[in-house]
């Protein structure tokens, strides 16, 4: 929240309120700007923080990013709308800064329907880094294994649903090729390995795929991991 946030993690209410300083492409010295100009009083709308902040160190690509990480929902207009209307308030925040406030008309906001719900999870994951509000497998999952329950299932066959977040592909000593794979649910990341005779017939496995897998629970070096016997893409 632009008027709540601050630079570091605070405790509020039993739960954990998310840094400006953390979304990409912020950082503190941006964070620490935002934060120094609310303190003179509360940003009323999308347009004032704008007009307050912008050409200091908030440029264009800083704003989709604080949009993107939902900093200005408290002012009631969706993601899409707010994308639309930057153009709009950085005319606004250039004539205020040229011309007395007083001759210059608040831009009105021009409505947009929000974007999809897949547009929205790939935005949190590009500002964050991380699924924040929703992770594209927690739908899928009906009676199967989460990665919480992994550790439980040592040594066992589970079937679980992912999204592939990282694939690493090598040669083995005979040229053969398989892949080391890093996927992920809502509850954490699970390290994987396809071995050849696996990855021959899954070699098409892209990074963003929500998958399906058979898979065995091992330990590597005391981590656990998961040997793929079989996957297939949702």
């Amino acid at each position: 929240c632009i008027n709540k946030s601050e630079s570091i993690y605070v405790a509020e209410n039993n739960n954990i309120r998310f840094p400006l300083s953390a979304i990409h492409n912020i950082g503190e010295v941006t964070s620490s700007e935002i934060i120094k100009e609310r303190e003179k009083c509360e940003f009323k709308d999308f347009f004032d923080f704008v007009k307050r902040c912008y050409g200091k160190t908030i440029n264009r690509r800083k704003l989709e990013y604080l949009i993107y990480a939902g900093t200005f929902d408290l002012f009631g207009f969706n993601h899409k709308t707010l994308i639309e209307n930057i153009d709009y308030a950085i005319n606004y925040a250039e004539l205020v800064n040229d011309l007395d406030e007083s001759l210059v008309n608040v831009p009105e906001m021009d409505i947009k329907e929000e974007y999809t719900k897949e547009e929205l999870i790939k935005q949190e994951y590009n500002t964050f880094g991380f699924y924040l509000s929703y992770h594209p497998v927690q739908n899928k999952r009906k009676n199967n294994v989460n990665t919480t329950m992994i550790k439980n299932n040592f040594n066992k066959i589970i079937n679980i649903y992912l999204l592939i977040d990282n694939i690493r592909e090598i040669n083995t000593k005979k040229g053969d090729k398989m892949a080391f794979l890093t996927a992920s649910d809502e509850y954490g990341e699970i390290d994987m390995v396809l071995f050849p005779r696996v990855y021959e017939k899954h070699y098409n496995i892209n990074r963003g795929d929500i998958v399906y897998i058979t898979a065995k629970v091992e330990k590597r070096a005391n981590e656990f991991q998961l040997v793929i016997n079989d996957i297939e893409k949702m």
